[in-house]
């Protein structure tokens, strides 16, 4: 069930820079990051009514759930849209693949797991195949502030994965899920409606359909069995689509007629022999 999850998750948000640059050619990146948020979190309330009708969530947990919305949600959320209409889905989709790195960094001090020599190699051997990505946004001209920032989003994701393990290992996947989302609509919605007028043009209908799909699977079906997996596995584990995202993302830049470089190609199948190696230890 883990492996299910593994590709379901990883071919899901693989797909979700697509959605972000189609969603962007109407919607502002803060008015994306809240509608995604929204619809995820209504799917998931619908699922717990249907359920368990139990939400499994106290006031004890909302400061934490408010701490992972900010760093996990809300600032990655917002970024990687304006990102993506920027430098193009393929691009910023790769760097999502520094996940596992900086997971081992976290889970280290804070879980107290150190990786196995076999992990070790593989998430090195996939840190190396994403600095020449790197070095390829650099010979594309694009800022080194732009780079560092998308950085900011995979190290986001791995502190958020590793303090959900380490602290709220007991609450219910399905209602950590649709709490975090939830926290997260609230605070963006009312900022967006402040400051982002949406620009109806004739890409209005691909854009709402982008956003529901981005919504509805990216962010609601795909959070729960991501957090569900971190709960099963452990958030290394968990941590490791981020080397299977830059690959969805890069086939769907390509179809999207971007550019994309040999150099990249080469980086990608780097990688996937780095998710072989880290995985491995894991059969």
């Amino acid at each position: 069930m883990a492996y299910i999850l593994f590709i379901l998750i990883s071919l899901i948000w693989g797909s979700s820079f697509i959605l972000m640059k189609k969603a962007s050619l109407v919607f502002g990146p803060i008015s994306i990051a809240a509608l995604r948020a929204i619809g995820g979190a209504v799917v998931l309330a619908i699922t717990i009514k249907l359920v368990k009708n139990n939400w499994g969530l106290n006031r004890n947990l909302l400061l934490p759930i408010a701490f992972i919305s900010i760093v996990a949600n809300i600032f990655p959320y917002t970024v990687l849209p304006h990102l993506v209409s920027l430098y193009g889905s393929a691009f910023i989709g790769m760097m999502i693949g520094l996940v596992p790195f900086m997971t081992i960094l976290f889970s280290i001090p804070m879980l107290k797991v150190w990786p196995t020599k076999l992990q070790a190699a593989g998430v090195v051997s996939g840190l190396v195949c994403l600095a020449i990505i790197f070095s390829d946004g650099l010979q594309r001209s694009i800022p080194a502030g732009s780079l560092f920032l998308a950085i900011f989003a995979p190290a986001s994701y791995s502190f958020a994965n590793t303090f959900i393990k380490k602290n709220l290992s007991t609450v219910s996947p399905l209602s950590l899920s649709c709490g975090l989302l939830t926290m997260t609509g609230l605070v963006l919605l009312p900022i967006a409606v402040a400051a982002e007028p949406v620009d109806l043009n004739e890409n209005l209908s691909l854009a709402v359909i982008s956003v529901a799909l981005l919504g509805i699977f990216c962010t609601g079906v795909a959070t729960y069995m991501f957090v569900r997996l971190i709960k099963d596995r452990g958030p290394l584990f968990a941590g490791m689509v981020a080397y299977v995202i830059p690959v969805v993302a890069l086939i769907w830049g390509w179809i999207d007629s971007e550019s994309i470089s040999s150099l990249q190609i080469f980086a990608v199948a780097g990688i996937v022999t780095s998710i072989l190696m880290t995985n491995s230890s894991n059969s």
